[in-house]
């Protein structure tokens, strides 16, 4: 696949880093920041960065999160022909993001434009919630599924099952502990419970 036919877009909340900010220049970019970290406004961000893309010419949309550390197997994303795609990632509580078979993350996604297109013109799309949402239980309090699961399911009930193509870094906070034979790391989730 030709990379100029890619438009990458940066989901920032914070800075992104610099070996990402290095890696996604080899393609016409833009950084977006969403207005705060609330689960609504991040999925109102990803659909606006939709939208604005159908406003482009370009064919396939990258969404990469700002935590995002490419490697050499996260290549699979730009040389993959699939209109749905992603990168295995690890999660924040130090587990596989999307673990289940035909979910990707926003983390690193790339979407063909004639794909968003035919889910924004299905009978399943709903034009209030757009591409991603987030959905809730218990009164609104709980997440069930984060925008990208809602994303996925769209996807695969237009015909569009997402695959995971590459790997792809993922830049989280760790718990580093010395000790008198080395060090141990792990998650601060995952010493939290222990």
């Amino acid at each position: 696949m030709k990379k100029e036919l890619i438009k990458a877009v940066v989901l920032a909340a914070r800075k992104p880093n610099a070996h990402l900010m290095k890696w996604v220049a080899q393609f016409d970019y833009e950084v977006v920041s969403p207005p705060s970290g609330e689960p609504q406004l991040i999925a109102a961000t990803r659909n606006r960065i939709c939208r604005d893309f159908l406003n482009g010419d370009k064919k396939y949309l990258l969404m990469l999160d700002d935590d995002a550390w490419p490697i050499k197997e996260t290549e699979g994303i730009i040389t993959s022909g699939l209109p749905v795609c992603g990168c295995m990632a690890v999660s924040r509580g130090g587990g596989i993001a999307h673990h289940q078979r035909h979910e990707v993350g926003a983390h690193c996604l790339r979407v063909s434009r004639s794909a968003l297109e035919i889910m924004r013109d299905s009978d399943g799309f709903d034009h209030h919630k757009g591409w991603f949402a987030f959905q809730f239980s218990d009164c609104g309090a709980d997440i069930t599924m984060c925008e990208d699961g809602y994303f996925c399911q769209l996807a695969d009930s237009c015909g569009f099952r997402p695959v995971k193509v590459g790997l792809i870094g993922h830049v989280l906070p760790m718990v580093v502990v010395p000790s008198f034979d080395g060090m141990r790391a792990d998650f601060p989730e995952r010493m939290r419970d222990a």
